[in-house]
């Protein structure tokens, strides 16, 4: 806890955190940048697909404070993690919208680590990840009835997993909110207290597959250091690693799983076999996972490796497109 950057050539730290990029669904490029080497003080950076510098026109940048995560949408609109209450959103221009377009109860955020992944699609609906489920499904389906209560070891193998798990939650372009209620349809992690329940107002829905995201361990200590980070292609496919099972899970904005990528192994049952890809990815713990056009990319934290994994189609058909240029214009 406390962070740091390192060289990978000579393994020095760095005298201060560099900045991390990514591409917003308008087509420019933005930075996460600490003011004076701040990890707690962060700014949002704007440039054009070209590189050279584009300054939110009110604002210069935006400054979001201790944050680690934030997207934009096709509009430019930045959304960022709020220390003290879920998603903010500030405007193509850089000023705040609405520091509560997802509003969700003390203390689920009191630390942003809670929130472990944050995209947009290009319908300007917002997903983000962390420990919110249905209160009936706490654990993917594949685990139902696999993972006994009563058990001679405690606390039983479910009750980790339904702590360890988290979801993949959809809301609309209006935002939403999250509010305590102890008949609430929905349970989520607060912090060293456990599971809450809450009613959603916003949600479009919560897809449990989301590994590993911590809230809450046997002892009640409370750490964000490691989770998971899901993301999506320019399909607005969703990209989700899932530790437990070993793999990555793929589903679209309608929650239908597609595909799985990945099964067990160890950096020894993968060696140069398996970084070939001729046996596919063999997976020890899966933290990350980012999609690329006709690729992702996959870090496993345990067995230290990277993989690079190809996507293709089972089937393609190519269709010549003529441009109409002015005459378009004109019928219109």
């Amino acid at each position: 806890c406390g962070g740091g950057a390192y060289d990978i050539a000579t393994g020095k730290r760095l005298p201060k955190r560099p900045a991390e990029y990514a591409w917003g669904r308008d087509g420019r490029l933005y930075g996460l940048e600490p003011e004076g080497g701040n990890w707690r003080n962060l700014k949002v950076v704007r440039y054009r697909a070209d590189g050279k510098p584009e300054p939110f026109e009110k604002t210069g940048t935006v400054r979001i404070g201790k944050s680690l995560f934030f997207t934009v949408d096709p509009k430019g609109n930045v959304y960022s993690t709020v220390p003290n209450g879920g998603i903010a959103k500030y405007g193509p221009d850089g000023t705040l919208v609405r520091k509560d377009f997802i509003d969700m109860p003390l203390p689920y955020s009191s630390n942003y680590g809670s929130v472990s992944s944050l995209m947009s699609d290009w319908d300007g609906n917002i997903y983000l990840s962390g420990s919110l489920k249905p209160a009936g499904h706490t654990i993917p389906d594949f685990f139902v009835g696999r993972l006994p209560w009563d058990t001679p070891t405690k606390p039983a193998p479910r009750f980790f997993y339904e702590r360890f798990y988290g979801s993949v939650a959809k809301f609309g372009p209006e935002g939403g909110r999250l509010e305590n209620d102890p008949k609430g349809p929905y349970r989520m992690g607060h912090n060293y207290r456990g599971y809450s329940h809450v009613r959603a107002t916003g949600l479009q829905w919560s897809h449990v597959a989301m590994s590993y995201v911590l809230y809450r361990h046997y002892n009640y200590a409370r750490c964000n250091c490691e989770r998971s980070e899901f993301d999506m292609d320019r399909f607005d496919r969703i990209f989700i690693p899932n530790a437990f099972r070993f793999c990555v899970e793929i589903i679209d904005k309608q929650r239908n799983v597609l595909l799985r990528l990945g099964r067990y192994g160890t950096w020894r049952d993968a060696g140069d076999e398996g970084a070939t890809g001729k046996r596919g990815p063999e997976l020890g713990w899966v933290t990350s996972v980012r999609a690329r056009d006709g690729f992702c990319l996959i870090g496993d934290n345990v067995n230290n490796r990277l993989w690079k994994v190809e996507l293709g189609y089972h089937s393609e058909e190519k269709i010549p497109l003529r441009y109409a240029g002015n005459r378009a214009k004109k019928r219109d």
